[in-house]
């Protein structure tokens, strides 16, 4: 029997036994690994020449374990032979992330939430303008779990969430992938605050014992308060957001329209200053034209929340629309708006239109990417350090 690195690790064999591994070789000493350990191998009696390449697969008979990690080894045997060096580059993040989902997962479960589980096919994928979902047929895949989490709520399912992977086509770099990890969770009879209440504590759990850093929160009439002297208010124009631009001196086109106005400033002055905080912050209450599905408040902001940390736009949450002709006129904006931008028609899905109808509870829900939310507590910066294979897009 051949024992592999993680086999060796877990059970723990009294020597001899055989341990196997790819071979490499550094600064003339061997070694054994995988993806997750490098264990030095002591006792090798062949010369250099007649060892083999690195990148082979190999075995050894361990005679011992030695203080420093590694293990005294006799009678190697080549079992694959590599036509490439060092085939198995460290990847600690892509072990360590699924376990980070586990931990998502059980804070959930210890709520009191339900998980479900939905469809991977689906007849709307989600009609957020920007987005460009895959077509499988008839089909697409979903670029958000949202719409049917929703008819959940609306069939009485009340606190539920989900771990699922979504797929956004075009969507490719060192913060983006095709394919990637999204938590959505919804509360019945709930507001936002109790929707932030669940995400401090999710941190608190992640963070385990030790300090996690403080959420800092803040409006977005506050944030353009302070750093761009303008009062932003429900009413803003985009002709005020034009002005503001060119006060400013920054670049916008003609035809760019409040929503465009707006993330311009967001990209160019906002989010700079956010990534300066060097901590997690909630920005609340969206201008009301950037809705999307959230409701207006009394004083007729968008209510609705993003998280950002360590300059990624990490979560996003509503206080959702649950009027039927109100979730319909919202979709036809978003319609109107792919059709602005070029991103393409998409169909509507009636099913959810229907469960509004037949009644759904005031609610608050939140998306959140996992593999963003990993990538800012543990400093990574290239998203594909988390994956052990990519989709292509």
């Amino acid at each position: 029997m051949i024992h592999s690195l993680r086999r060796w690790q877990h059970l723990k064999p009294a020597p001899p036994f055989r341990l196997g591994g790819e071979f490499c070789q550094v600064h003339g000493r061997s070694y054994l690994k995988d993806c997750e350990r490098l264990v030095e191998l002591v006792g090798l009696e062949a010369q250099p020449q007649d060892l083999p390449r690195g990148g082979d697969q190999v075995s050894v008979e361990v005679l011992a374990e030695m203080p420093n990690g590694g293990v005294h080894a006799q009678r190697l045997q080549v079992h694959v032979q590599s036509k490439r060096e060092h085939r198995l580059p460290p990847r600690p993040h892509a072990r360590e992330f699924p376990k980070f989902q586990q931990r998502v997962r059980e804070y959930f479960l210890q709520q009191g939430l339900l998980e479900l589980q939905t469809p991977t096919m689906v007849l709307c994928p989600g009609l957020e303008p920007s987005l460009r979902p895959f077509r499988v047929g008839t089909h697409y895949l979903p670029t958000s779990p949202e719409i049917h989490l929703k008819k959940a709520l609306a069939n009485g399912w009340s606190d539920i969430f989900e771990l699922k992977s979504c797929f956004r086509a075009g969507e490719n770099s060192l913060q983006h992938a095709a394919e990637f990890t999204m938590l959505e969770w919804y509360r019945g009879f709930a507001d936002l605050t109790l929707i932030q209440q669940d995400l401090e504590g999710l941190l608190d759990f992640l963070f385990s014992g030790r300090p996690r850093p403080q959420v800092l929160n803040f409006t977005f009439a506050q944030l353009f308060k302070t750093e761009l002297d303008f009062d932003l208010r429900p009413s803003t124009t985009a002709a005020d957001l034009r002005r503001l631009l060119q006060h400013l001196g920054l670049h916008f086109l003609p035809e760019d329209d409040f929503q465009d106005l707006f993330h311009r400033l967001l990209l160019e002055r906002i989010e700079p200053a956010l990534m300066r905080l060097d901590l997690p912050v909630v920005v609340r209450h969206f201008p009301p034209s950037l809705a999307a599905l959230a409701r207006l408040t009394n004083e007729g902001w968008a209510d609705r929340f993003e998280l950002y940390w360590e300059g990624l736009e990490i979560a996003n949450a509503f206080h959702e629309v649950t009027d039927p002709e109100e979730q319909r006129s919202r979709w036809q904006a978003e319609l109107d708006e792919r059709a602005r931008l070029g991103t393409g028609a998409l169909p509507i899905d009636e099913e959810l239109i229907q469960a509004l109808e037949s009644g759904m509870p005031p609610a608050g829900g939140i998306a959140l990417g996992v593999e963003r939310l990993y990538m800012a507590i543990y400093d990574v910066k290239d998203i594909r350090e988390l994956k052990v294979f990519t989709t292509p897009t």
